[in-house]
This record gives C-alpha cells, structure tokens and sequence, in this order.
C-alpha cells in the first residue's frame, strides 16, 4: 500500500507498507543511526507520524531514507533524538 504522508524531512513523503511481507518503506520519516533533517520544522507532523507508525501494525523490517534498514526499536530512538533536538538535552 502506497501512503502519502505530511510531516518528516521534508513536507510530503511517500511510505510503502508491505503488512505481509512484515516490511514498512519509511523513507525520509525514519533515520536509523544518523542525523535528522527537519528542514520543514514540522516537529509536531514528524512527531505524529511516528507515534502512528509505534502504535499501527508490528513490521520486522523497517527501511528508513538514509542508514540500514532496522527494526520496531527505531521508533523510541527517534523520539529521544527528536526530543533532544527539540529540548535539548535532559541529563
């Protein structure tokens, strides 16, 4: 299923989900282990995008826009990086 969504890197990205396959193409949503663009400063369409990809059906495989692919355990990641750049830094 091809998805257009808002909010992420830039303003409008396309997602693939492969529900059967287990594998969710994410695009420039998810960076695994590099840095995050918000060129667009929507960190409140970036922030619901991932909260919806946490709480929607399990993928194994996730394959982010830029670093190798990863698995369900990016999303908490990418909120603590996101909540960091954000706020800065909690400790």
């Amino acid at each position: 299923m091809f998805k257009k969504i808002t909010g992420g890197e830039i303003h409008t990205t396309l997602v693939i989900k492969l529900p059967e396959q287990g594998v969710l193409v994410a695009q420039d949503v998810v960076h695994n282990r590099t840095h995050l663009w918000f060129l667009d400063k929507d960190f409140d369409g970036w922030q619901a995008n991932i909260d919806r990809f946490a709480a929607g059906p399990d993928y194994d495989t996730i394959l982010p826009g830029h670093g190798e692919p990863t698995t369900p355990a990016v999303w908490a990641e990418l909120i603590d990086v996101a909540n960091a750049y954000m706020f800065g830094p909690t400790s």
